[in-house]
């Protein structure tokens, strides 16, 4: 039995497109998640069906059903070039091992909000009004259609509003650097902030693979979300500036060196019992927990490695004699990050006081 079986279908469905002959078997290198797998690949009359067995490291479902649909895209592309044809995939059901079900939308559960609620409507008669923000609205569409090109996406979306920055007699090719400092100024938003967006999204604009998981898609999409949000509130203020005292600047998230965490993790050491200090690896995380020698050393090595400290989990004694789970994050969050980092410090709490955090 293959370890996982991901099923759905070509569109338009009414193509009645099939593969003959055997399944296209595939070995893929998921450079993202260093996980290798092997993929049978069948099509009979539009309906799809993939298994896929694991052969190295390990997978997220949601970043497995992205790289397989990747996968049979490139299938379905081919056909529908050699018939001048253009074809679609829904791929959105996965079944593991022990037949648990998956279903995946195409929503995506971004941790954003709001300080001035927008409408469905008026979003809509603002993306009528303003031919810039039907571009961004539109490849951020894309952005989360397409997980291979998401960077892409995400960059163009707010290169898109750019236009908007740019004066009377002012070209694209002269100006924009003055368009970029008006956007930055008039929205509240850090440099730092659009270039995490501009070096995902400029190598993915000249056709190099920037391989990206689910989280680093969520947190560039959330970055997005972000700044069309505030270029929407722009237009609801009667294109008047944000309020400084209201939104504050959008900056990109700090990190610390390993000292500077271990020292700050040895002083809430001393008030936790079984406190641990919780490092991130793209779509898994670890702990060092207090009293282990030489954290320092452990944490530099992890660090080495593409680990990233993002907080303390711990216990704590309450009044009456009970105790509950605490975390901490290391630095603030910036959007798109937070949603990751809370499962992963939960999960390590609930280990440490065995409960089992449905996340």
């Amino acid at each position: 039995m293959a370890d996982y079986l991901l099923v759905g279908c070509v569109l338009p469905e009414n193509s009645d497109i099939s593969i003959s002959g055997s399944p296209v078997i595939v070995g893929v290198q998921e450079i993202s998640t260093n996980s290798t797998f092997e993929a049978s690949i069948s099509i009979q009359h539009s309906q799809v069906s993939a298994e896929v067995n694991l052969k190295g490291g390990t997978i997220d479902t949601l970043t497995l059903r992205n790289s397989v649909r990747n996968l049979i895209r490139t299938v379905i592309d081919s056909i529908g070039f050699a018939h001048s044809m253009a074809l679609d995939l829904e791929l959105n059901t996965v079944f593991d091992a022990q037949g648990n079900r998956t279903v995946y939308d195409t929503s995506i559960h971004l941790p954003v909000s709001s300080k001035d609620p927008i409408s469905d409507m008026e979003l809509v008669g603002f993306g009528l009004d303003h031919r810039v923000l039907q571009r961004a609205l539109a490849d951020f569409r894309e952005a989360v259609l397409s997980p291979v090109d998401t960077g892409f996406f995400c960059y163009r979306a707010i290169e898109s509003l750019l236009f908007h920055f740019l004066e009377a007699g002012e070209t694209w090719e002269k100006h924009r650097k003055k368009a970029w400092e008006r956007l930055r100024a008039t929205l509240l938003i850090d440099r730092e902030f659009i270039e995490r967006l501009e070096e995902v999204g400029t190598p993915q604009r000249h056709g190099a693979l920037f391989p990206l998981t689910a989280e680093d898609r969520i947190e560039l999409m959330g970055r997005v979300w972000f700044i069309v949000y505030r270029f929407v509130v722009y237009l609801k203020n009667e294109s008047k500036g944000l309020p400084a005292d209201k939104y504050e600047e959008l900056k990109p998230r700090k990190f610390l060196d390993a000292k500077t965490i271990i020292e700050d993790f040895q002083e809430h050491a001393a008030r936790f019992k079984g406190l641990v200090l919780v490092v991130r690896f793209g779509n898994r995380s670890e702990a060092i927990p207090n009293g282990f020698e030489s954290p320092l050393k452990r944490l530099e090595e992890m660090m080495s490695r593409g680990g990233r400290a993002i907080g303390y989990a711990g216990i704590k004694t309450v009044q009456g004699g009970g105790s509950e789970g605490s975390i901490w994050p290391i630095e603030p969050y910036s959007p798109g990050e937070v949603g990751a980092d809370l499962r992963a410090m939960l999960q390590h709490i609930g280990k440490m006081g065995g409960v089992d955090f449905a996340l």
